[in-house]
This record gives structure tokens, sequence and C-alpha cells, in this order.
């Protein structure tokens, strides 16, 4: 009541539960317009599983991700529901699937009543991933007899029939060319000495060295159609049987940036090989990579 004069606001709900979650809100509501005239023009609210849905549908039309990112997407959000948080330990992960999540939070509250609190990125640690792999450790992937599989059993297969077993020359595949997971999983086309993927942001040119092209000799990478979870789960257990710790599918993209620096080449072109949209981007991921691995050496 104010001002001797009572309003009212409906909850728009005959269930006593839902009614219960939105009483705070309505509240809010009726004090913002009463108080500052404002009148809140967002949609009533919608279960968390619904606008979960709404939200990656928007994503999906307009554009915003590409086929990669909406795996990626796909996969943090249902997790995130699932377990009821961030169940991740490593600090890196955490950052990343918090600016997801807060892309989410953000989205819904702008467009229905409801009030997620974002996760704040700052409080962690900007410092940035600096590890690789040395010859060993790279022998051993490549070569081990263990299989490399996401799923419990060899013969396993996801809803849309992608393989359970991660074979080696795609481990190989992804260290010679430097290119990313999205993007390994997107080929469109193979050429004499390049290919074209669409990843990240759009479609790229990726050069293809010798070695590349080498190990996808009588190899259809038209079937390389994983979910980026599936070969993140897959190198995880694949690493931890065969005893490579702190393992990483993405390292081996590090790994093949820091081995072309160490063998001479320039950072400017390992840029362009990357696919990184600017030189200080490269800096920012190898200067302190560099620091930390170079060689050992001595004064004379």
């Amino acid at each position: 009541m104010v001002n001797g004069k009572r309003h009212t606001a409906s909850l728009r709900t005959k269930d006593k539960k839902i009614a219960l979650t939105r009483v705070k809100q309505v509240q809010n509501d009726l004090y913002n317009q009463i108080v500052h005239g404002k009148k809140d023009t967002r949609k009533s609210a919608l279960s968390t599983i619904k606008l979960l849905k709404k939200y990656q549908v928007y994503k999906r039309k307009n554009g915003d991700w590409s086929y990669s990112t909406q795996g990626t997407n796909k996969h943090v959000l249902t997790k995130w529901y699932r377990e009821k948080g961030i169940t991740a330990t490593n600090k890196a992960t955490i950052k990343s699937q918090s600016k997801i999540l807060n892309g989410f939070f953000n989205w819904s509250n702008k467009r229905y009543k409801v009030s997620f609190k974002t996760f704040p990125i700052n409080d962690y640690d900007d410092q940035g991933r600096i590890r690789v792999f040395n010859k060993e450790e790279l022998d051993l992937l490549f070569t081990s007899k263990e299989l490399c599989m996401w799923g419990k059993y060899k013969d396993s297969v996801s809803i849309k029939g992608a393989p359970s077993i991660v074979p080696k020359i795609f481990l190989q595949f992804a260290y010679y060319t430097g290119a990313r997971q999205g993007e390994l999983l997107n080929i469109e086309s193979i050429q004499d000495n390049f290919m074209i993927a669409c990843g990240k942001r759009d479609r790229r040119v990726i050069k293809l060295t010798s070695q590349a092209k080498k190990s996808i000799e009588n190899v259809d990478t038209t079937k390389w159609r994983w979910e980026p979870h599936h070969i993140t789960t897959a190198f995880g257990k694949y690493t931890k049987k065969i005893g490579i710790e702190d393992a990483m599918f993405k390292d081996l993209r590090r790994t093949f940036g820091f081995e072309y620096l160490l063998q001479g080449g320039d950072i400017y072109k390992l840029s362009k090989l990357l696919g990184h949209k600017n030189l200080k981007t490269t800096i920012t991921h190898y200067a302190p990579l560099m620091a930390v691995h170079v060689p050992d050496f001595e004064f004379k």
C-alpha cells in the first residue's frame, strides 16, 4: 500500500510452488513502477530448461554460433543444468565455462523476468595455459596401442552416428596443421597444399605441410563428425591411460606453434598459420610460453 492506495499484480499462475518463485520479482516490478515510474516490459519468467532451449534456438537462428560453438555451448549449458553448477577444477576451464554461462544469464535477464547472477570472471587468474608436449609425449600419443575413445565400448556411437573411437590419425593431423578443434570437425575441402575449414569465426584457409598431407592419405575426413565434447572426453581418457599428465587436446595446437618458433619460424607467419585475428593475440599466447620452455643456454 502506497499513499493509502493498494497496488496489486497477478502472479499469472494457479500453481502455488510457481507462484512462490515469482513473488519477489513481481514485488520488485511493482516497486520500480510506483517509485521510478518504470514498467518492466520483459516477458514472464520461464523455467530454466525452457530458457536454455530458447537461448540456443535464438543463437542458431541469428547465426551467432558456428557448428563447433553450438556443440561447445550445448555441452557446457547442459552440464551446468544437470550438475547444478560448474564442477570443473581447472582455472582456464572454469573461466571459459563462466563466459558461456554469463552469455546465457545476460540474454535471459534482458528478455525475461528472471535474475540470474553472473559469474565474476576477474576472480580467476588470467595467466594463459603454457602446456606443450615434448617429443617423447608426442611419440606416445601417436603410437600407443591404447584406444582413444569417448564411449565405454569400441562400437558405441553417438545419436548422430559418430563412432566412439577417435583415430590417432586425427591427433597427428591436429598437430601437423595447428588447426582448431572446431575446424578439424568442419573441413569443407582439401586441396593440394591447403584445406578450407569452418571454425571459430568463419571459413579459413589452412596450410597443409607435407607431414599433414601424408598423415591423411586415403582418409575420408568427411566422417570426422564428432561433437567437440567427444574429442575432449576421448583425449582426456586416452592421455590418462598412457600416463601423460595435465593434457588437453588444444595443447597439440599450442605445441605446433611452439615447435614452429623453436625451429626459427617467424611469429608474424605463425599468426597467419594459426588464424589469429592479429599479431597481438599470437604474442600474448606465445611470449610467456617461450620464456618458460626456451632451451637451456650458456653465456660465453
